[in-house]
């Protein structure tokens, strides 16, 4: 080889690596800038990870209220139960009214009795006595 070639030869070497370094460059740039915005770009995937998780646990959230509400019973509901345990209550008052009522007639028949078979008892007695004297 002469020395124009090998001149020629070390030219395209010179450029070769001149090209690469040029790529080399443009290609750390590159890193640098995906790794300046990589932290940015986590935070927002996150960040719409947690808005879409918000989300799901508001709708979650709703769905149940609702399903609460609708087994809720109405305030029209409330008041018929109110007034026929109301009205039950009275039937039972006016049921075990009615039963002290005929104890209470029982005893005083009971006690009746007695005190007139005390009394006779004791007028037999004082006859007894009489006669017996």
């Amino acid at each position: 080889m002469s020395e124009r070639d090998d001149e020629l030869a070390i030219a395209a070497q010179v450029q070769a690596v001149e090209r690469s370094e040029e790529r080399l460059a443009a290609a750390v740039e590159q890193l640098a800038y995906k790794k300046a915005h990589a932290k940015q770009e986590a935070i927002a995937i996150a960040q719409d990870k947690a808005d879409q998780l918000l989300e799901r646990a508001e709708e979650k959230k709703d769905e149940l209220v609702s399903t609460l509400v609708e087994k809720l019973p109405t305030p029209e509901e409330i008041h018929g139960a109110t007034r026929r345990l109301a009205g039950g209550l009275a039937t039972k008052a006016g049921e075990v009214k009615e039963a002290a009522v005929e104890r209470v007639r029982d005893v005083e028949s009971a006690v009746a009795e007695r005190v007139a078979n005390v009394k006779e008892a004791g007028a037999q007695a004082v006859l007894e006595q009489e006669g017996g004297s």
